[in-house]
């Protein structure tokens, strides 16, 4: 074999070793993106505390937190609405407050597992940080056992990411059924986020709609409805909301109904 040969060998060996390193650099490279986008964010928020060994026993009570700048006529609008829906599984629905968003997070976790997003705009195209739901999740967590809620809502100004999926960004809402919270964001139902004129009354019924759709899943579960027209219905866009009503179907009105007999209320 003449010293062409060997060489050309050798580069070929070399050049499979690069190849291997490069998936091995690729890889890391794409763990540490995520370790970053998760930086500051402490292993109980993003594992959750572990609930009471007491599960909860209906009817119970249910409190709404406001994050952010809201109308104050927005927390007995909502009540109301919730009330005619699920009224049985709760004695009262109680008025949380309403806090600044930088106020809510403790110290500098308002920046916590901040995502950045694009998002194109008629004449620009603008840079919006969105916020893990279990940062929220844990707040409210803590905010049960201070106030000594058993079901608890956020509904905060900020936009949002799902913590259980990173693809999904600018959530309606998300419930997490163990801890018996849930939080709604008002950020992308507002219709100045699709560059249309203000209509505080289409934002009062998509606000009334998710906060139904988010409690209705700690009473019925984590599936949605299959019907386009059910409050429970799945919505990816906000189209979807706005077709949807706000009540529930009958198939999900029997399983409600189900839930009123096992807990004999």
């Amino acid at each position: 074999m003449n010293r062409y040969e060997k060489y050309k060998r050798k580069i070929k060996r070399y050049y499979h070793s690069i190849s291997r390193y490069k998936l091995k650099l690729k890889r890391k490279v794409l763990k540490l993106r995520n370790i970053i986008l998760e930086i500051g964010i402490s292993k109980d928020e993003f594992n959750l505390m572990t609930p009471s060994a007491k599960a909860i026993s209906y009817p119970c009570h249910l409190g709404i937190l406001f994050i952010g700048d809201f109308q104050d006529n927005l927390f007995p609008i909502i009540r109301r609405h919730l009330l005619g829906i699920y009224g049985p599984f709760f004695y009262e629905i109680h008025d949380l407050g309403k806090k600044d968003s930088l106020q809510s997070f403790p110290g500098d976790s308002f920046k916590k597992g901040i995502k950045r997003e694009l998002k194109e705009e008629q004449n620009a195209i603008r840079s919006l940080n969105l916020h893990p739901t279990k940062k929220f999740h844990q707040l409210l967590i803590e905010k049960q056992k201070q106030d000594n809620i058993d079901v608890i809502l956020a509904i905060t100004d900020l936009p949002l990411y799902s913590s259980y999926d990173k693809q999904i960004i600018f959530l309606f809402g998300e419930a997490n059924l163990k801890h018996y919270c849930s939080v709604v964001s008002s950020f992308n139902l507002k219709e100045a986020f699709y560059e249309r004129r203000q209509n505080p009354h289409l934002f009062e019924q998509r606000i009334i709609k998710e906060s139904i759709h988010e409690v209705g899943h700690l009473l019925l579960g984590r599936e949605h409805c299959q019907n386009e027209f059910c409050v429970m219905t799945y919505s990816t866009e906000i189209e979807g909301i706005d077709r949807k009503s706000p009540h529930l179907c009958k198939m999900c009105f029997d399983k409600l109904h189900s839930r009123r007999v096992k807990y004999n209320l």
